[in-house]
């Protein structure tokens, strides 16, 4: 049996690039953006155009415990179904560390973060390292640091938080 990969962390801290990472050298693994789901949701209750213009209220959404409940029991189910030929790897901003108890020990849980950095210095690195594909890269410098402001916020959660949950 194949340990699971559970990613989780503040935006920006280069979740997606691991998971694909991981996945192009093992591709015995499935993959599960949770983003993927969260827009699967919205569309598939025809929200689409208010959960894009109403980003406070998608957030919201999106790390609710009900969204986060959802992600777990899509993991779980995966893992269930696949056991014997896959390995799953879970990828999310959204799954807070708490939620980390409820999956047996048979996973490889990861905590990204942004370390000691401040809210610029995040701000610094997305200009640094954001392709054009990424969200961040299209977004001004003000609104840019509005969210490190949060990142950075959520990291010192996660930094502290990871630690206490971990399986």
């Amino acid at each position: 049996m194949k340990k699971n990969i559970i990613i989780i962390g503040p935006s920006r801290t280069g979740k997606t690039t691991l998971s694909n990472k991981i996945k192009n050298a093992h591709t015995e693994y499935n993959l599960i953006h949770a983003d993927s789901i969260l827009w699967g949701i919205i569309r598939g209750i025809g929200k689409y155009e208010y959960y894009n213009t109403h980003v406070n209220e998608r957030k919201n959404l999106a790390h609710s415990e009900k969204f986060q409940s959802v992600l777990i029991e899509i993991y779980k189910s995966s893992v269930r179904y696949d056991k014997d030929e896959f390995g799953v790897i879970l990828e999310s901003a959204q799954l807070e560390p708490k939620m980390l108890k409820e999956l047996s020990q048979n996973n490889i849980c990861i905590c990204l973060g942004h370390g000691n950095l401040t809210p610029k210095e995040i701000m610094e690195q997305c200009r640094k390292y954001d392709t054009c594909n990424d969200w961040s890269y299209k977004i001004s410098d003000k609104d840019l640091l509005f969210n490190c402001e949060k990142w950075y916020q959520q990291n010192l959660l996660f930094k502290k938080d990871c630690l206490k949950f971990r399986n």
